[in-house]
């Protein structure tokens, strides 16, 4: 998979734990289960959010990972808008965890370390699917020498 801002999990706990406060604050992490704000913290809920959640699902025979972030890296701070923080390449850090315990491939790649996400997300698809004819359309390919694919 190849994927950009990925949440492995939309469990506000977990969230909370990884990406900060205010990230778990976002209005669709408790609409979306159809709860009201009353049952967030419930049973019920964490029932739900582990149900949901793709992670909980990860097995040793999943497809390798490209994780693609431009979320700051920082820590949100603490009095930020609530969703501050949801694509946090935190939750990116925490799905490489769990496939490296897996021992699957989960490569967490970030704007800000000059990683270039259509040209490297192609060369990762192509090295694990097989996929050699796939090419980069001319608008995303990269205008550095830094980065080559054959």
């Amino acid at each position: 998979m190849v994927v950009a801002g990925a949440q492995p999990t939309y469990d506000p706990r977990v969230i909370r734990e990884v990406a900060g406060e205010a990230a778990s604050r976002h209005q669709a992490l408790v609409s979306m289960y159809g709860l009201t704000p009353g049952e967030a913290d419930s049973e019920k809920a964490h029932r739900l959010y582990e149900q949901a959640a793709p992670i909980t699902y990860l097995t040793k025979d999943d497809p390798p990972v490209y994780a693609y972030y431009t979320e700051p890296k920082a820590a949100v701070p603490a009095g930020s808008r609530a969703g501050t923080g949801i694509h946090h390449p935190n939750l990116g850090l925490y799905l490489k965890k769990h496939m490296d315990a897996l021992n699957i491939e989960c490569v967490v790649a970030h704007k800000s370390d000059g990683h270039n996400f259509p040209a490297e997300g192609v060369a990762f698809m192509k090295k694990h699917f097989g996929m050699q004819g796939l090419r980069l359309p001319n608008h995303l390919k990269p205008r550095c020498s830094s980065v080559f694919i054959k």
